[in-house]
């Protein structure tokens, strides 16, 4: 995958417009609801820069319960052998998870995400 830097000038910011799109941003969006524990919804960023691959929770409602004080994301994509997974994190709006970095894994290309939960502190 070649990287590309756009410099200023009015052809840059027709091109930043473009990549903008309301198509994008529903693709990107990723919710899972556990009987008796809760869901958890947000969506899926790539940072170009930092190649970095992140899950930004954006809703959390817990439930009898809850979705526990320990959670990991699990993604897939075709162009990796086995999935991915994310660092430990207690579910919280606004928290940012990173999922992959220097892998060069963008948000299109994940075909499967999995949240997985433990119990134990």
């Amino acid at each position: 995958m070649q990287r590309t830097s756009f410099g200023s000038g009015k052809a840059a910011a027709q091109l930043s417009l473009a990549a903008s799109t309301a198509v994008e941003q529903t693709a990107r969006q990723w919710a899972i609801e556990l009987p008796e524990r809760g869901r958890l919804r947000g969506r899926i960023e790539h940072r170009y820069m930092e190649d970095v691959l992140l899950f930004v929770v954006e809703e959390v409602i817990e439930e009898q319960l809850g979705l526990g004080p320990i959670a990991w994301i699990a993604a897939w994509s075709d162009r990796l052998k086995a999935p991915v997974t994310s660092q430990p994190f207690h579910p919280t709006v606004d928290r940012e998870i990173v999922i992959s970095k220097d892998m060069e894994i963008f948000p299109q290309e994940v075909s499967r995400l999995e949240l997985r939960l433990s119990d134990e502190a």
